[in-house]
């Protein structure tokens, strides 16, 4: 006889996917294995090719009702778009639900300002790294004598994207030689003093 096993995702739920944030995320969806023994997991991925595939909770389900099953999605990129759907196997053939996708909550960029190199009498070029974090960020240095800043120049590069760690600077001209300047890096028109 043929057995028939129900997998789909849980669709009492209004989303996809619960606690999504911008690296992680967790999935859910229920299990009925029809009275056999079924090994829950889930596939993810930012393609319907998945590639991505965790254990579900709980691990294994029994009985002839639908069981609820989730997993924790870990590390995901930030703003990006991912598919899932869940998985059961029983009786070593897997049985998928239904793809669905949820997209990862955008993260503000990660900035470190670094040391000023370069300093001569009356110009230094100042430093920092840069982290999009999957955004487009605009950057900029502020400095000035006192942490008010006061002036504001256009960093190089100006726009960082991705999730690479970018190095940033700026050349700054005209000081006023024998002064320490203060410097910070500043994204997006937030001022963030680092």
């Amino acid at each position: 006889t043929t057995e028939i096993y129900t997998l789909s995702l849980h669709d009492a739920l209004p989303i996809s996917a619960s606690g999504i944030l911008g690296t992680s995320a967790t999935l859910n969806g229920t299990v009925n294995a029809q009275g056999e023994g079924v090994v829950t997991s889930f596939d993810y991925g930012t393609t319907i090719a998945y590639g991505i595939n965790i254990p579900g909770a709980p691990l294994n389900v029994a009985g002839i009702t639908s069981t609820n099953i989730n997993a924790s999605a870990t590390p995901l990129i930030p703003a990006t778009l991912y598919h899932f759907r869940a998985k059961g196997i029983a009786n070593a053939t897997p049985y998928y639900g239904t793809d669905l996708t949820f997209t990862t909550a955008a993260i503000p960029a990660t900035v470190v300002t670094t040391a000023a190199t370069a300093i001569g009498g009356t110009t230094v070029t100042v430093n920092g790294t840069v982290n999009a974090n999957n955004s487009s960020t605009t950057v900029s240095f502020d400095y000035g004598l006192t942490v008010a800043y006061g002036t504001n120049v256009p960093g190089v590069p100006v726009t960082v994207n991705g999730t690479t760690v970018t190095a940033v600077l700026a050349n700054l001209t005209g000081l006023l030689p024998c002064t320490t300047d203060r410097k910070s890096t500043r994204l997006n028109s937030s001022h963030l003093g680092i």
